[in-house]
This record gives C-alpha cells, structure tokens and sequence, in this order.
C-alpha cells in the first residue's frame, strides 16, 4: 500500500499548490491514478476471483491446500444457491435482502480471541469468490454486493488452523446489513493423526499401482457452538507418492471424509468411438471423471480386476461409457474392395518353430487355417462390414466383393498391425500375409465383369522373431485392467447431501493421540465418451 498511498499525498498536494512545480508527469500521470483507484477498490472491497479461475488453478501443483478448499466450498455452496433460487425466487431477485454490508468475525474455536489475517472467503451468485482478510479486531467487511446471495455462506481459512464455515445462516437486510461469527480451530496441539495413501486408476494397460499426486483430501466435523452447528475442515495436499496426513484435535463427533471429484483422462487400447466403426485398436487418453471414495487395491504386478464384471463397477458401463476388456496384439487390413469399403480381419494369432539350423532364430506362422466363407466374411470383419460407407448407424451386414484378375487364384496384399508396434522386439521380419479372393457364385455378376470375395488369408513369407519361445506361442492379449476400485460412483456422488460424507472415522478411534490409517482411491471413473 505503500505505493498507493504515496500517489495518494502527491495528488493532494498536486491541488493544494497549482500552479508550483509540485509532482512531475512522470510521478503521477493516468497510468498510476488507475492503478491507485484499482489498489482502493481492492482494499475496501477485497478480492473478488472467478470461480473457474480458481477452478482451473486447482489443477496446478503449486495451489494450496486452502485455496483448494475454497474451491469446493464454493461448488459445494452454489449447488445449495441453485435449488435455493428455484424455492424462493421472491426474495431471491429482491435486492433489498441481498444488497447489503457484512460484517464477519473471525474467532478461535477454544480461546474466543479474534483471529488476524484469517481469509474470509463469500461465494456469490454469478460463479465468482470475494475474500477479504480480517483486521487487526478479527473482523471482516464485505460491501454492498448484489450477487451475494440471501442467505449466504462464508468459509474462513489460515494457516494452521482448522477451515471454519457457516452455511447459508448470513442473512440481513439492505437497511440492518449483516453480521456473522466464524469460528477456526488451531491446530498447534492436535494429537491425533488420519493418514494413508490415495490410488487412481489412469491407466488402464498395465499392473503398475498408481497414486492421486498433489490431491486435496478433505475431513470435516461439525461442533456444537452457540446453539448450532459449525463446521470444520481439516485437509491437506497428497505427495507425489500419493500420501496424505491430517492433524486432528480430539473430538466429540465422528470425522467425515467429504465427496470429492476429480477431472483427469483414461489410457487405455480402443477399437473405436461409439457411434462410428471398428478399427486397428490404438493406445487413447479418454476424458473422465473420478470420484473418491474408500479403496478396493490390487498393487500386486501381473494381477488385476477383469472389466468382464462390470456389475461390481457401474460407472465403467452408465450411459454408454464402457470400456473395452480385451485387445488382440495382432489385426490384419484389406485394401479397399469395388465399393471402396476398406475390412480389418481382428484376432490374428502366431505360433513359431524353431528352426533346425539355428538355436536364436524361429520362423513365425499364423495359427489357424484363416479360411472365409461368404457367409462369415462380414463376421470377421466387424467394422465395415457392420457400417456403410456414408454413416455411423449400424446397419446390415453385407459381403465385401473385389475386381477379379486374370489369375485363377488371386491375391491381394494384406498389411499386418502389431498394436504393440513390436516394442517387445519380437519380429525381425514381420511376416508377409495375402489374402485370398474366390469367384463369387452366389451373387449374380454383371455381363462382362468378374468380381471375387475373400475366402482366405495365407501366409506368403515367414516371419523370423529375435527371441526364442519355449512355449511355441505367442499369443498376446492386452488387457485393460482394473487396478484400483472406489465404492463411490457417479450416482452416489449426485445424490449425495452437501453435508454428508461417504465414510466417517468415530471418536473412538481417533482420539487422545492416535493415529488412523485409511487408504483411499478415486478408481476407473467414468468416461465422457462412449468408446468400445
């Protein structure tokens, strides 16, 4: 304020001697009086932020545990604002009742002394948050603002302190205003300890455990104070090893743990989109969301939950948004037959043998006959041959037909994928396939033109693998698999009550200096596309 209020004195005295050489231009000129009327409003009125400002900071690292906190106290309070408006709309659009000064103070749950510089945190009506830091007396005042709703809530926050708020009890008038107390709780003599560590499930391709890193975890408790009910906040910030530790005071009413959602994105193999064809399955990072709840963990490597029971896991399969099982490594591709429709063959498999001339080397071959009918042709090739060229809806099946050559036995080149882009080293030459076309007898064929259907796939040159199988197979199949569960889905998260926590922790077993152990988990969650 320093600058502030030098600009300040310089303009007085600018007018109180006009016409002496007073303060030059380059002391106070426009640029600076904006400025200084922008320090004023900001010192009499607080801060007013945007809600999704303060939404997108929280996805940063370096955001603390408190401003973490605000943030959901605020979701939490505009949900509450949302059915309020739809129940009162009278006195919701009558600016008399929200058009008025606030006065808050801010005292020490145990002392009663005033608190200085605790942050005072009101969230308003059109998605924004004014905070203002109490004075010298623990006092914090909000001017009159319109969009701050009747009721309204308010959340006061410092450093080593439990969070105290009141909920929707700040009411008032244009002409008596509004005054409220606060209540925070130091926590320099808190004995008891609830840590654990937080998992999450954002990739879904391998057994490796992975942990919620920089993650608010919030408890809370309410306390009986003045005749009603306050609540207290205790959280903190996950570690990069995904591992919390909350300082707790005795208490007289069990510890909750509060709802918590978290936005992020799913790694996982996809064949495609819904709606819209299958194809070569590839590597996808989904947008999802998570919701925390207590930890159903399975760390051990080569291990996992199937997704076949996805029952246990309703939010792998609400609304459309599954998440495919199982991928096969390797997929073979047509070029495009007479109606320009291109056909992937899926679940190729290979088996090698070792070659007598060599101990290193092995020659690798398909496994089965790969021979086609007519009838299952479309069956084998579940993308084109389930959507027409010109659309997304699935429609009928239909047999892919080609321009015959001269030859009696024709072929057409066929391009192998291997998902895994042999990362595992397992080809040095990846083996040559062809696929088979056969006259068309069952179809009636325009004078003059000749066209054949795929009947087969064969193998036209031996793969050789650098690595040797001593089982004589190497069939892969890559799983998205489930490491890391939540009890708590989409649907318990929205039908929850603002107040409600998902599992609570009794006095008993929190008390005069223990500690409580609880592992927690935001899981698979669930996707916002419907993938397959």
């Amino acid at each position: 304020m320093k600058k502030f209020r030098f600009i300040l004195l310089c303009a007085t005295i600018g007018v109180m001697t006009a016409g002496l050489t007073g303060c030059t231009k380059s002391v106070f000129d426009e640029k600076q009086a904006l400025e200084a009327q922008k320090d004023l409003l900001q010192f009499k009125y607080g801060e007013e932020t945007k809600l999704e400002l303060l939404r997108q900071s929280g996805q940063l690292s370096y955001l603390t545990t408190s401003q973490n906190l605000q943030y959901t106290f605020s979701v939490r309070t505009n949900l509450f604002y949302d059915s309020l408006q739809k129940a009162n709309q009278e006195n919701w659009n009558n600016i008399y009742y929200r058009k008025r000064d606030i006065v808050l103070r801010v005292l020490d749950l145990v002392t009663s002394e005033p608190i200085i510089g605790a942050e005072v945190t009101i969230p308003t009506t059109v998605g924004t948050v004014i905070k203002v830091k109490t004075d010298s007396s623990g006092r914090a005042f909000f001017a009159q603002n319109v969009n701050i709703p009747n009721p309204a809530s308010a959340m006061a926050t410092k450093e080593g302190y439990a969070a105290g708020s009141v909920f929707a009890t700040i009411a008032g008038s244009n002409s008596a205003g509004a005054s409220e107390t606060i209540r925070i709780w130091n926590l320099k003599n808190a004995t008891n300890t609830v840590k654990g560590k937080v998992y999450i499930e954002n990739d879904l391709t391998n057994d490796a455990p992975e942990v919620a890193k920089k993650t608010l975890i919030n408890a809370f408790t309410f306390v009986n104070t003045n005749g009603y009910s306050q609540r207290f906040d205790f959280a903190a910030t996950t570690d990069d090893n995904g591992e919390y530790s909350i300082k707790v005071p005795n208490l007289s009413t069990p510890l909750e743990i509060a709802y918590t959602a978290l936005e992020g994105s799913s790694k996982m193999y996809v064949n495609s989109f819904v709606p819209g064809a299958d194809s070569i399955p590839s590597l996808k990072s989904i947008n999802a969301t998570y919701f925390l709840g207590t930890a159903t963990v399975n760390p051990d490597a080569g291990s996992g939950y199937s997704l076949t029971n996805q029952i246990e896991y309703p939010d792998l399969t609400l609304s459309g948004f599954t998440i495919p099982t199982t991928v096969d490594r390797y997929h073979v591709s047509a070029v495009a037959d007479s109606n320009g429709r291109a056909h992937f063959i899926k679940s190729i498999t290979f088996g090698n043998s070792t070659l007598a001339t060599s101990a290193t080397l092995d020659t690798a071959f398909l496994t089965g006959t790969y021979n086609y009918t007519a009838a299952n042709i479309s069956q084998n090739r579940t993308s084109a041959a389930n959507y027409s060229s010109n659309t997304t809806i699935e429609g009928g099946r239909y047999t892919s037909r080609y321009l015959a050559g001269t030859k009696v036995r024709d072929t057409i080149a066929a391009t192998l994928y291997d998902v895994l882009a042999n990362a595992d080293g397992y080809w040095k030459t990846a083996p040559i396939l062809n696929i088979v076309l056969t006259m068309d007898s069952t179809t009636a064929i325009p004078t003059g033109s000749k066209y054949k259907y795929i009947s087969g796939l064969i193998q036209k040159t031996g793969g050789k693998v650098i690595k040797p199988d001593n089982n004589f197979t190497h069939v892969t199949l890559l799983k998205n698999l489930i490491k890391t569960t939540s009890n708590i889905n989409s649907a318990s998260y929205n039908t929850s009550t603002l107040n409600d926590g998902f599992t609570e922790i009794s006095t008993s077993s929190l008390n005069n200096g223990k500690t409580y152990t609880l592992d927690l988990s935001f899981g698979t969650g669930k996707l916002k596309i419907a993938v397959r």
